[in-house]
């Protein structure tokens, strides 16, 4: 038997070919974290998150290097019946406990042997993890193992939130990880999680980008922006068409839109809207990167990976400010411009459009973000956030820096008020993570006391280590505390 830490990660859907955001995010954490633990990822022989039907055969398999076990859905989603009941508990007056737990068990997936599982073999894990918090798996897996397990919601402000069976849920959780400063506040707000209980980390991109020869986008003899994700309304996808539209009438000349993604609602035909479909990761990158802006309309994120990935690109994003989540992610980055209604869409497609150098330098400022969000750096604070898992790094890393010549800073470690324990609180110390020589503990940045931008990285830092001389006067000179590095490694 391994001595190594066992984390087993709870999602209904897992697989290269499943693209929700969420589902993603479970795949993304569960590969990273498989370098230091041993991961087990429970989950569905579903493919479509309407139904829930088998597509993949039940038992075990691995997955770029991680163990996933299929357990099956005996009965599919009677998806009238759910839209019915759904129509009843979301927007009538408050439901019963009993209408609740109907409504979870007609949303689904409801899989007996993931349930026995948990219940049988969960002590044999040291952490569980569920994502997200809105589906069968979470509400009825989550209480067999609640005394070892995390929960990353994924949540947005939503119909279902109001529900009073996710207070039970959320609440058992002995970990809750967010993914953007506005997800952890609606956690504060509509559930009261407290700072201990409260983690947040994020995502990272490993994306390469592809602004360059070979790439050549689909509809390359006309300008267009791009929006990428699920074709749905509850993306917002129905009020981006509209708006676009609304464009078109006031720009008959102006930009195409292209809808890249799986479709689950009937698309109007136009001569400027060109939907593609699903594609291949390289494909969608060159296609961003041909775009004069990604947009996106979606009311209800945790966190849009797809911003990061259009930033990677250097490409401008343009989002609704019906989620705050996308405007503060946009604002945090600086890349980007948001829309309250089709006027401030047709202004800003005309800003970007009209003044080359406002969205060449929003890109650049995205793309200084996104170099900046590696996945050393996010799976750090991923493994602070679970209970018990080791650390990668450890303080006795920190002489090997100095015999480098590299400068060490410090700032706080808890993820839920450290100033780089999260994405993008401030641009700059994102920036820093990441930066100079090895991999950082959370928390922690390696600088070079020769970079020009020195005095700007410092601007966002809450105190020097001592090492190079020119650091910590530059530190003082600027009120930054600097603290002696054996009385830090003593305290660490």
């Amino acid at each position: 038997m391994s001595g190594r830490f066992k984390l087993a990660v709870v999602v209904p859907r897992y697989g290269s070919d499943v693209n929700g955001g969420a589902e993603v995010l479970a795949r993304q954490y569960a590969t990273r974290l498989a370098e230091v633990a041993d991961v087990t990822v429970l989950t569905t022989c579903a493919l479509d998150y309407r139904t829930w039907a088998d597509h993949y055969p039940p038992g075990r398999t691995v997955a770029d290097g991680v163990e996933v076990i299929r357990f099956s859905v005996p009965v599919p989603r009677d998806e009238a019946a759910f839209d019915a009941l759904s129509l009843q508990v979301l927007t009538g007056p408050p439901s019963s406990d009993d209408e609740e737990a109907a409504w979870m068990e007609a949303q689904g997936p409801i899989s007996p042997e993931l349930e026995r599982h948990l219940s049988e073999h969960g002590t044999n894990y040291d952490a569980v993890l569920f994502i997200p918090y809105l589906y069968a798996t979470t509400a009825r897996g989550l209480p067999l193992v609640a005394d070892r397990a995390v929960l990353v919601p994924a949540m947005h402000d939503e119909p279902p939130l109001r529900l009073r069976i996710f207070d039970r849920i959320v609440g058992g959780a002995q970990r809750v990880i967010f993914s953007t400063p506005e997800e952890r506040e609606l956690g504060r707000r509509r559930f009261g999680v407290d700072d201990d209980r409260a983690r947040i980390v994020g995502a990272g991109i490993d994306i390469i980008p592809t602004r360059r020869t070979g790439a050549t986008p689909r509809r390359a003899s006309r300008p267009y922006v791009i929006a990428v994700g699920r074709i749905d309304p509850s993306k917002g996808s129905d009020r981006l068409i509209a708006t676009h539209a609304r464009y078109r009438e006031m720009r008959p000349e102006g930009l195409d839109l292209m809808m890249v993604g799986r479709s689950v609602m009937d698309i109007p035909q136009a001569p400027w809207l060109d939907c593609v479909g699903f594609v291949s990761d390289e494909d969608k990158q060159a296609l961003i990167s041909g775009a004069v802006a990604l947009v996106s309309a979606s009311p209800y994120e945790s966190l849009s990976l797809v911003l990061f990935e259009s930033w990677a690109e250097g490409t401008p994003t343009l989002v609704a400010t019906a989620s705050d989540v996308l405007v503060g992610q946009t604002r945090r980055a600086g890349g980007g411009l948001w829309f309250r209604d089709a006027h401030d869409y047709v202004a800003a497609l005309d800003l970007l459009t009209a003044r080359p150098a406002v969205a060449n330098a929003l890109g650049a400022s995205g793309r200084q973000v996104a170099r900046a969000l590696t996945w050393d750096v996010v799976t750090d604070r991923l493994i602070e956030a679970i209970p018990g898992m080791p650390r990668r790094v450890t303080a006795d890393d920190v002489p090997d820096a100095r015999r480098t010549g590299a400068a060490v800073t410090a700032v706080p470690a808890t993820a839920a008020a450290g100033a780089v324990a999260h994405l993008g609180t401030a641009r700059a110390t994102t920036m820093l993570m990441g930066v100079g020589r090895g991999t950082p503990q959370p928390g922690i940045a390696w600088i070079d006391p020769d970079d020009p931008a020195l005095a700007d990285r410092l601007s966002v830092i809450d105190a020097v280590i001592d090492g190079d001389p020119a650091l910590t006067d530059l530190a003082r000179a600027v009120g930054i505390p600097v603290i002696d590095l054996d009385e830090w490694r003593q305290a660490t």
